[in-house]
């Protein structure tokens, strides 16, 4: 397994991290001239890569790391563009829990993951 620091969660809360996310994308917008469908899709792509690094880190692979965190990295500058400020993990889980019910260890694995991208443990959101 890497030593690099990551988002933390175990086997069943990433499969359980895929289900939330398919679900909540099957319940946002996705016409992407309307500025909420636009800002859902970007956090749905955000959840894909978080869940995508976690299924990473249980499966010892370390291939394709900097890939979901690049994936990551992506969809903030985008958020950030829409807010006009990085988007926190209040923000976040604020629209995640506009569709889907958002438990604990997901609000602590956004906390941890912007916070490792911000240091740049999982590289620099620009």
């Amino acid at each position: 397994m890497s030593n690099k620091p990551g988002i933390g969660l175990t086997a069943q809360q990433a499969k359980q991290l895929m289900t939330i996310q398919g679900e909540y994308r099957s319940k946002i917008g996705r016409d992407f001239s309307d500025p909420a469908a636009w800002f859902s899709q970007h956090v749905s792509n955000y959840l894909s890569a978080v869940s995508v690094e976690a299924e990473l880190e249980n499966s010892g692979h370390g291939t394709g790391r900097r890939r979901a965190a690049k994936l990551r990295r992506d969809s903030l500058i985008a958020l950030k563009s829409r807010l006009g400020r990085q988007a926190t993990a209040e923000d976040l889980t604020n629209e995640l829990s506009r569709f889907v019910m958002v438990p604990e260890f997901l609000v602590e694995a956004i906390r941890r993951d912007l916070l490792l991208l911000a240091t740049g443990s999982s590289g620099r959101i620009s």
